[in-house]
Order: structure tokens, then sequence, then C-alpha cells
């Protein structure tokens, strides 16, 4: 048998293994009124500054608010702003809803966005969220419900980034909450309120009776961190949860009833380039044709992924560029380069995030086995989301760096650009170390129309031919539902259970 056969028995071995461990169902009742939902990992932290991964999208979504959201059309419309524009080149004009108040009792207004801005760049308190904003300068209030904000250069999108991270915060409670208790605390316009957080083990989130919006058919909802997908989906079958966020093919097949999440999710390996090994374009070239792509979605991701076609946007995005292809599979080829860099023998760290998606273990371990064959050797290194963040972040001086590191980029701006700003020139994720080419992502997020649809579609191409990164696959999420249970999880990103959940109890 050669070695890609013995990889793809690999593979099936161990989803077998998953799939024959399954729990019998038990009885259980579920709770009138309560939508229990089980997801992989409770926040690392609430702080709208620090806050931006999937886990905390599930409290944030539902109890902070935006200006502006993505509209069915894919247009930007208003949230709590009622309209928006363009004044000059560096200012946007932000007109305010009125009458909406948080959930504390102050009002919205003006202030509360002014406060937000200055939260977001205060340069005393480094920000993981930061990396949406980068154009961002300042704001003004020019009457209670009118706001201008400044952007340090041409920013075309700058509502779409206000769409997507940008929470809005009560100005007093922003000034007299340290980072502390805002980590584990929210106070917000949205549908929901936060009740409880038991570390480890629940959250809860009540409806907000004085909420603006429509009333929430939901009136509780119960999120419960189980880090294994099979624990998930047999909290659905037993009746302890009527959601399973996030499973694995196999485990999806045993539930009630599935659906699928549409993603802007890229998953790759972010190279180092400061590493003596990977500086070598030939090494990380070596690394891209070491692995069999089709292998490994056959095997672990039927049905929930999609080619991308060399680069990290998905075709939704701005500027993804049609004319890439993925890299070729030529295991050969690899272990000619690695021994031609005088590479052979030379062990990598490869870091992994036990959480970040189904299968994800048995991901890595295929992928170490592909890349061994070049002749590189491939030490896993495995964290938990906490730490993983850590490395993800960990790009300066004094900084301890991964040789390669497992992401899944998201791109709910359909841009172009978020991805690009934050993994390749000098981004927040970036590893790439090239300010030559920074310049040129500077140059391009100035665009808009077609010219910039064509400048970003040639920023993937080089990108493709430098092996900064290696696109992998692009994946859809599926999740377990109860039988009571309707739920339609947006297009766009956002886990907006108010106006996409159901119960029939």
């Amino acid at each position: 048998m050669n070695r890609t056969g013995k990889i793809q028995r690999m593979l099936s071995e161990l989803l077998w293994a998953g799939f024959v461990g399954l729990a019998a169902p038990s009885a259980a009742a579920a709770e009138p009124g309560v939508l229990t939902i089980a997801v992989p990992a409770e926040p690392e932290s609430l702080t709208p500054r620090n806050g931006c991964s999937y886990a905390a999208q599930f409290i944030a979504d539902n109890i902070y608010e935006r200006l502006t959201r993505r509209q069915p059309d894919g247009s930007i419309g208003g949230w709590l702003a009622e309209s928006y524009e363009q004044l000059d080149p560096l200012t946007w004009r932000f007109t305010l809803k009125q009458g909406v108040s948080f959930t504390n009792g102050e009002p919205f207004n003006a202030d509360a966005v002014v406060a937000g801005v200055k939260y977001y760049l205060d340069p005393n308190i480094p920000s993981r969220c930061v990396g949406d904003f980068v154009t961002l300068a300042s704001a003004e209030k020019v009457d209670d419900y009118t706001v201008d904000v400044k952007t340090s250069k041409p920013d075309p999108i700058l509502p779409a980034g206000f769409g997507l991270r940008f929470f809005v915060m009560p100005p007093q409670w922003l000034t007299n909450t340290p980072d502390t208790e805002s980590a584990t605390t929210a106070v917000g316009t949205g549908p929901y309120k936060l009740t409880e957080w038991e570390k480890g083990s629940r959250l809860t989130l009540e409806a907000n009776p004085d909420y603006w919006g429509p009333t929430p058919a939901v009136k509780t909802i119960r999120l419960l961190p189980r880090t294994e997908g099979q624990v998930r989906a047999d909290m659905v079958r037993t009746g302890e949860a009527d959601i399973a966020i996030n499973l694995t093919h196999s485990a999806a097949s045993e539930m009630p009833k599935t659906i699928v999440e549409p993603t802007t999710e890229a998953v790759l390996i972010r190279l180092n380039t400061q590493n003596p090994i990977l500086s070598d374009a030939n090494v990380r070239k070596a690394i891209a044709l070491s692995i069999d792509t089709k292998t490994i979605v056959e095997a672990l991701f039927p049905g929930v992924s999609s080619q991308l076609n060399g680069q990290i946007a998905r075709k939704s995005a701005l500027g993804y560029n049609p004319e890439l292809t993925d890299y070729p599979y030529d295991p050969a080829g690899a272990a000619k380069l690695v021994e031609t860099s005088g590479a052979t023998g030379k062990s990598l760290d490869f870091t992994i995030r036990t959480d970040l998606l189904p299968n994800v273990g048995e991901l890595a371990e295929a992928l170490q086995a592909m890349i061994e064959q070049s002749g590189l050797k491939i030490n896993l290194v495995n964290l938990d989301a906490a730490p993983w963040r850590d490395a993800l972040y960990a790009r300066k001086e004094g900084q301890q760096r991964t040789d390669m590191l497992i992401s899944a980029a998201s791109n709910v701006q359909f841009d172009s650009s978020r991805l690009i700003n934050n993994y390749f020139g000098l981004g927040l994720f970036s590893h790439a170390d090239s300010e030559a080419f920074q310049a040129k992502m500077n140059e391009v997020a100035a665009m808009s129309g077609e010219a910039r649809v064509k400048g970003y579609q040639k920023l993937w191409k080089e990108i493709h031919d430098n092996y900064w990164v290696i696109p992998i696959f692009g994946i859809d999420y599926i999740h377990g539902l109860a039988e009571r249970v309707d739920w339609q999880p947006r297009t766009d990103g956002f886990i907006d259970f108010a106006t996409t959940a159901k119960l029939s109890d």
C-alpha cells in the first residue's frame, strides 16, 4: 500500500473509532421556553476590545448591537444608525436611532458612539479586535443623535466595518467598569441580557423586556460549553440540549435534525517567515505540495467543505481571484524541494487549537503525516483556546512565534481587506513580515469599485506565489437540532437567536 493509501486508511480508522463510541440515548425532559445550546467553548472574554472569537459571538451578538448591519441583498444598512453618508474622503456621518436605551438605563446617543471609538483606540490598552478598525481615527459629536467619524486615510468600507465588531456600549458603564469586570459582564441595547455565567459550566441569557425591536420568540437561552463534539451531540440525543454546535459528519448523522450553516471560514496553515527553515520559499512551497486536500475533505469533511483555489478568501469576498487554483498535490516534488534546500530531517512545530473545528485532531495528524513525506519532521503542539489565541497574536519582538499554526479565517465583511489586513504584510496575525507588501495593501484598501476588485485580485496572486500561508479548504458548520427547535442561522456571520430561533414546547 502506498503512503497516500495508508493516510486514507488512517483517516477512515480515526473516523470509525469516533463513530462506534456513540452513547446510547436516554430520556430527558426539555425545559419549556428555554433553548439549551451545547457550544464548543465558553468565551475567553466578553471585553469588547478582546472578545473577537466565535465563542464570544454567542453572547455578544445577542447583547451588543452595532451602528450598521448587512441586509439580505448584501448591502450595508442602518441598525443603531438610521442612516450614514460620506461627507469627504476622511469623514463619515452617522445619524442615530432615537428612543433606544441600554439595559442599565443609560440612553443610547452620540455620547455612546464617541466613547466607544475612544475605547477601541485607547493607545494604553492593547485591543485584539482593533484589526477590524485599522483606519479609525476619532469621532466627534455633532448633536445628540449625529456623529462624525474620522478615518486616518480613505476607507470606502468603513460602514461595513462598523457592522462587524463595533459593539455600542453605555458610556458611563464603560468609564466605570474595568476590563476585569467587563470580561464577565455585558451591557448593551440588544434583545437579551446576560444574567448568569458560571465559569466552565453555563451561561444564561434572558430576553430584554424593554428591547426596542421585535420581542424574541425564545425567552431564555442557556449555553453549555462542552469541548468534545460527540458529547454535544449526545446531549441533543438524550434531551439535555436543543442544539449541538459544530459537529462532525458522523455525529450529525445521529441527530433528530441537522442544519448546515454557510460560513466565510477558510482553514489555513500560517507559516513563520522568520524561522530559518521557513524563510526559504522553496520549503514553504514543499509544504503546500505535500498536502492532499482532496483526500482530507472526502474523509473528514464531506458535504461541508469547498475549494479555496489558492487563497483564504471564499468566493463571496469582494476581490476573490477566480484565476487562481489550489496548489497541486506533488509529494515527490515536495521531497525534492526540501532536499535541495538542505532541510531534510529539520524539525518544525505545528500548533493546533483543540476545539478549532470538528475532527481537528484527525486533520492535524493527517497533515503531519503528509508533510513528513517531504522529509521535514513535524511536531504537533496541541493547545486549548486561550493559549492558542496568545500564539495567534504573538508577532512582536520578544514574543514566541509559532513555526506553523492552523487557523480558520472568517470574513463577515465579505471584502478581501479583512483577511489580507490581518494575515499579511505587517497585519495583526501576520508572520509574512513584508513592509513592501504592506504598502501595496494600504494602497488597495483606499480604492473602491472595480479598481478595488482588481487590486485585491492582484494581491491574492502575489500571496499565492509567495506561500506565506497554505490555504487548505473552506468549511461550513453542521449543527444538530432537537425536534422541537426551529433555527435558521444567518448567512452573514452573526449569531442572532432573537429573530432566527423558535421552540415548539
